[in-house]
């Protein structure tokens, strides 16, 4: 029983073993893209690269400023959600009937929150970006 166990596991793991080889293959098969577009995808992501690497923002600032976006976002949903729900001053927790209200809100904004970032952009981080980009445009100017 074990020895059979063993061989279905290293068949398992064979079949799922993956190569470089086979994933550029599928990459390749895959991409509908043409060399027009490809070559303008990189020049973008160059010039991305460039800003990136020219400009006093790096990425610890990037993935702070998301952080305390989703902070502010979802301390601001809850509170909201609790509000909009909680309808009873006679008691310190939610009923049943606002609970379910409750959970309904929140899965309301999470089949809508993943779409937001698609949406937006990042939209805060790229407005601090842009001012950033204009005061260093400034101190060059002076």
């Amino acid at each position: 029983m074990a020895e059979e166990m063993d061989s279905n596991m290293r068949q398992f793991l064979s079949d799922r073993r993956l190569s470089i080889a086979d994933l550029a293959k599928k990459a390749s098969s895959e991409s509908s893209e043409t060399a027009a577009e490809r070559r303008e995808r990189l020049r973008a992501l160059a010039i991305e690269k460039r800003e990136a690497e020219l400009s006093q923002l790096r990425m610890e600032d990037r993935y702070e400023t998301q952080v305390q976006e989703n902070f502010a976002l979802l301390t601001n949903l809850h509170e909201a959600c609790f509000t909009k729900c909680g309808r009873r001053d006679d008691v310190s927790y939610l009923t049943m009937a606002e609970g379910i209200c409750f959970r309904n809100c929140l899965n309301k904004f999470n089949t809508w929150y993943p779409r937001l970032g698609e949406q937006t952009q990042d939209a805060a981080f790229k407005t601090y970006w842009g001012l950033t980009q204009e005061l260093e445009q400034e101190v060059k100017k002076n």
